[in-house]
């Protein structure tokens, strides 16, 4: 199991010597965030086919879309209620499912241009579709529907501590932080190196995290 944020910070703090400094953990959350999403899209870029290793599922509430903010021409139905974390790209894929909130029916993703094409096709033409803009999820031909199913790999973890799923934070500072063990280890020795100027030996870390896998078996 992947260490939580807090677990994170503790291990950066005690090699720092500021263990009970909470204004610098603050920071250290903000930079683990920050490594996180640098490390993640590298290591993607490398070998995207690891994508299926960061995936994330939301389910996330719904409004009816403001007319004036809708990117569809003849109008969309609802709107993703908050706004959401930029996804990374691999392999082409923007979202890994957007659909029925127990992730089992998936709604197809259009350009806002195809549209047009959509509306008057006479076999697809009342078919559900969504469209990404300006970080939201806009639907189209939908009937009533409350929430959402999302999934996907994120760049800014930080926001999906704002996020609502089920009415409590999508990502909270104990949950398992979505980064696998040896990411975390990358990001945990660059904030020392970097950051903090300091030099851990590798046993140092991966000690720390190590233990932390045992525990949690």
């Amino acid at each position: 199991m992947s260490l939580s944020l807090n677990r994170i910070v503790s291990i950066l703090a005690e090699r720092s010597g500021r263990t009970f400094d909470i204004p610098f953990q603050r920071e250290l959350k903000d930079m683990v965030h920050y490594y996180r999403g640098t490390i993640l899209k590298r290591s993607l870029e490398k070998n995207a086919l690891t994508r299926r290793n960061f995936i994330q599922s939301l389910v996330l509430e719904v409004e009816k879309a403001p007319k004036v903010e809708c990117p569809i021409e003849f109008g969309c139905v609802y709107r993703t209620k908050e706004i959401l974390p930029k996804p990374i790209r691999s392999n082409n894929i923007l979202f890994d499912f957007v659909g029925s909130a127990d992730m089992e029916i998936a709604v197809p993703h259009i350009q806002e241009y195809n549209i047009t094409f959509l509306k008057h096709s006479k076999y697809t033409g009342k078919s559900p579709r969504y469209v990404y803009k300006n970080d939201r999820i806009y639907l189209y031909n939908f009937d009533e529907i409350q929430y959402i199913g999302i999934q996907g790999v994120f760049d800014d973890a930080k926001l999906l501590e704002d996020l609502k799923c089920d009415g409590k934070a999508c990502l909270a500072d104990d949950d398992p932080y979505p980064l696998s063990n040896d990411l975390i280890q990358q990001v945990i020795e660059s904030i020392l190196k970097i950051e903090l100027r300091l030099l851990p030996t590798e046993e140092e870390t991966e000690v720390e995290v190590n233990q932390e896998d045992k525990n949690d078996g």
